[in-house]
């Protein structure tokens, strides 16, 4: 329970900074979730054209076989975008909090 104590001693002391990484988080969020979605339904669509036109033409099997081998390349995509967004906000959090318990990086020295 100390953990959760100082994690909230923390929030309430750097209360500014904390929102306004919060209020980045959710803006990248939306954009990137929004992206995705645009890149997901343009990929997907031409991924499943072939299946569109085989439920069309009235080959209904054919028709799910390839509606299957198209999301068996639609996810995995879908899945390897999802966790690089979540990689870089694990990393944005991570930054967040050594810069508020001033453990992050010295400043560089200037040059002489």
């Amino acid at each position: 329970m100390g953990s959760v104590g100082g994690g909230y001693r923390l929030f309430r002391q750097n209360l500014g900074r904390s929102l306004i990484v919060w209020l980045i988080g959710i803006g990248l969020a939306i954009g990137v979730g929004l992206a995705l979605l645009i890149a997901a339904l343009i990929v997907g669509l031409i991924l499943f054209l072939p299946t569109i036109a085989l439920g069309v033409a009235g080959y209904p099997t054919a028709a799910i076989a390839a509606g299957i081998v198209a999301a068996l390349i639609l996810v995995p995509l879908l899945l390897v975008a999802t966790g690089a967004f979540g990689t870089f906000r694990h990393a944005l959090w991570t930054l967040a909090y050594l810069r508020l318990t001033s453990r992050g990086a010295p400043n560089p020295r200037p040059a002489i």
